[in-house]
């Protein structure tokens, strides 16, 4: 019965996507022009990655409609170094030639192309990003010279943090898409996508710690992970009842959404769900990767010991996966240039979040300027939590991120406004925060 269903929504997918293939292609040219217009020069190569470089990309297919719900991920491998403000201007002109709303905007509510790059002699050390590997096994070709022959990553060169970047995206993306008020379509579409994207992904960060599950494909992790881990790790199925049915239906429906999937969603039941599933999966995996001891009732219940730990130490494995492959032969010494290269960079990255911040008038308090708190760890905790107080118990808590982030006479300024509203603004705040975190630590355009 189940094999036929998956076989019924595949065949459905197919037909959807020959649909779209024209829109796609447009997509796809308009792209590669405008990248040119600006980069001819410096262009190595330009790519698809992610979802629809793998031909599973996401399609909303429903009353004569056939439109991608979420991003096409493009990377360009350059000669030379890319000023970040000559990726935002190709990433608008792209959108609005196109007609549609730019992510240097809008996050996740609109269908968006995604573009960022990599030098040639970067992508050639290698770093320990799961992007990169999946970019020379999977992934479409769009421009120049074909390189990914040259790119040397294994599967087991792969850094856990790879899971630690998935998985507090998912918390900015929940939170982003969450409304305190009734969501029109479009936003029901999106926020569903994002719960079922929350499950899809965690094949994937259990295939960094176990790299014999790892597929190229979300449908093939999806079914080896449950068939591996309903063995190997029993305790997971009990510390989140039910996830083995929610991975299998999410995979299934990930790729394509139409209005009778929508409509018989119960958005609260599945957003408690992804909430609690997110929040301890964020935890085992920490405890399980890294050796921290995390809460198993979930990241959310993490204290400030444990947040330190995580945000220096989860980085530091990166730097030192990096050094190892790069530099540095001995493990032991990478290790230690790996904390004391995290230590360093974590300071930089916080004024570089406070300036980013303090740019878009955001009302941020000038001490974080001197904070040794990794803010991608640390709001994300704090987005967990909010979120949490959301959608389990219905209430603003938020009191913990207007103290630690907010200037206090911005915070006075809120008293003016009624619940609701200043909920809407905080959150509003909080979710960019987040991103502004996320892009600071990792050097993104926006």
């Amino acid at each position: 019965m189940e094999s036929g269903r998956s076989s019924n929504i595949d065949q459905k997918y197919q037909l959807c996507f020959e649909r779209f293939k024209p829109i796609m292609q447009k997509y796809l040219d308009t792209t590669v022009e405008i990248i040119l217009k600006y980069l001819r020069n410096s262009c190595i190569s330009i790519y698809l990655i992610g979802s629809f470089g793998r031909d599973e990309g996401a399609l909303y297919c429903g009353n004569g409609i056939v439109q991608p719900i979420r991003d096409f991920d493009v990377l360009i491998v350059t000669t030379k170094r890319i000023d970040q403000n000559i990726i935002k201007l190709i990433t608008d002109e792209i959108h609005e030639k196109l007609g549609l709303t730019s992510p240097t905007k809008a996050m996740l509510e609109d269908f968006s192309i995604w573009i960022t790059y990599t030098t040639i002699s970067e992508l050639l050390k290698t770093p320990p990003l799961l992007k990169y590997y999946e970019l020379k096994i999977a992934s479409k070709h769009l421009y120049g010279i074909d390189i990914r022959k040259l790119i040397n990553i294994e599967l087991m060169n792969l850094s856990l943090y790879n899971g630690i970047l998935i998985l507090f995206t998912k918390v900015n993306g929940l939170l982003t898409l969450y409304s305190l008020s009734p969501r029109s379509h479009k936003r029901v579409l999106n926020y569903v996508y994002e719960i079922l994207k929350t499950y899809t992904e965690i094949p994937t960060i259990f295939s960094l710690l176990d790299k014999s599950i790892y597929r190229p494909t979300f449908s093939e992790r999806c079914e080896k992970f449950y068939k591996e881990y309903a063995v190997k790790l029993q305790a997971l199925f009990k510390l989140i009842p039910t996830l083995n049915l929610y991975i299998p239906l999410a995979c299934k429906n990930r790729k394509i959404l139409g209005p009778s999937f929508i409509s018989n969603i119960d958005l609260e039941i599945m957003g408690k769900h992804v909430l609690e599933t997110l929040d301890k999966i964020i935890s085992l995996y920490i405890k399980l990767g890294y050796g921290i001891n995390t809460p198993l009732k979930g990241f959310s219940k993490s204290n400030h010991t444990t947040l330190d730990k995580v945000g220096l130490f989860t980085l530091a494995e990166f730097f030192s996966k990096y050094l190892e492959k790069t530099l540095i032969r001995t493990a032991p010494f990478a290790k230690v240039l790996g904390l004391i290269i995290a230590r360093l960079y974590i300071q930089y990255s916080n004024i570089v979040f406070f300036v980013k911040a303090r740019r878009e008038r955001l009302p941020i308090k000038l001490s974080l300027i001197f904070s040794t708190e990794n803010q991608f760890v640390y709001s994300t905790y704090i987005g967990l939590n909010v979120l949490r107080s959301l959608i389990n118990d219905k209430k603003y808590g938020y009191e913990e991120f207007l103290k630690a982030y907010l200037d206090p006479s911005f915070v006075s300024k809120l008293k003016n406004f009624n619940q609701h509203t200043k909920a809407w603004i905080v959150i509003r705040i909080l979710a960019r925060l987040m991103r502004l975190a996320d892009v600071s630590l990792h050097r993104k355009a926006f």
